[in-house]
């Protein structure tokens, strides 16, 4: 069984080891925000992709 490695910052699914996975820097802002990479599954990263196409 794989192991969970993230949770899917848009929809929330489970992200494991050996699925797609992209990171999103994002910059925190002091005093109280620190700095974190935000996870995105590969389900939710290609509908991204499309709706961006499509508004072209």
């Amino acid at each position: 069984m794989s192991k969970r490695i993230d949770v899917c910052s848009r929809c929330g699914r489970d992200i494991y080891e050996g699925n797609e996975v992209w990171y999103e820097y994002v910059e925190g802002e002091p005093p109280f925000i620190e700095s974190e990479e935000i996870a995105t599954c590969g389900v939710c990263e290609k509908e991204e992709s499309r709706k961006y196409n499509e508004s072209k």
